[in-house]
């Protein structure tokens, strides 16, 4: 290498990304015009680099949505199910259900209502996934309170094959 000019390639945050470099074989001589075209160049270079970054990131966010996208059916189907399973018993049943029963009943039907109620409101916000304003929250989640409604909407299911079945929670 008889030639050699290098411009670095700087993000704006002040890291390196490299250099854009010029070899050549033959001795050259650089000019201040030359010198101002690499460092357009190189500043071009960055930004292709920040939006084809950009990019990935984007393709990362549309396969996540895809995919909660795929998983969105069942998770709407289970809390519709829950309370229509629920409704269906208490109609084909009603001069048969303890009062006891029927609270616990009405609490898995509020609960799924509640689910299905979030997932709703999750679709509303999917296109913040689009916008530069995602955000996570996270819930606190009463493990025992998710295992009765299990339990419930389980028992009903069970009663509803003539199965007997038995938790403890």
């Amino acid at each position: 290498v008889v030639f050699y000019a290098g411009i670095p390639l700087i993000l704006p945050s002040g890291h390196a990304l490299g250099t854009l470099c010029v070899i050549d074989h033959c001795p050259r001589e650089i000019d201040d015009e030359k010198i101002n075209q690499l460092m357009i160049l190189a500043d071009h270079l960055v930004n292709l680099f920040l939006t084809q970054g950009k990019l990935t990131f984007l393709k990362l966010v549309e396969v996540a949505k895809n995919n909660w996208l795929a998983n969105l059916s069942h998770d709407l189907k289970n809390p519709a199910g829950t309370i229509s399973g629920f409704v269906n018993y208490i109609e084909q049943e009603w001069d048969n259900i303890a009062k006891d029963d029927l609270k616990k009943y009405f609490a898995s039907m509020a609960n799924s209502s509640k689910n299905l109620n979030n997932l709703l409101e999750d679709i509303l916000s999917l296109s913040d996934l689009d916008s530069d304003c995602v955000s996570i929250q996270l819930e606190k989640t009463n493990l025992q309170d998710v295992l009765a409604v299990k339990k419930d909407e389980s028992l009903l299911n069970s009663k509803k094959h003539g199965s007997l079945l038995e938790f403890e929670v």
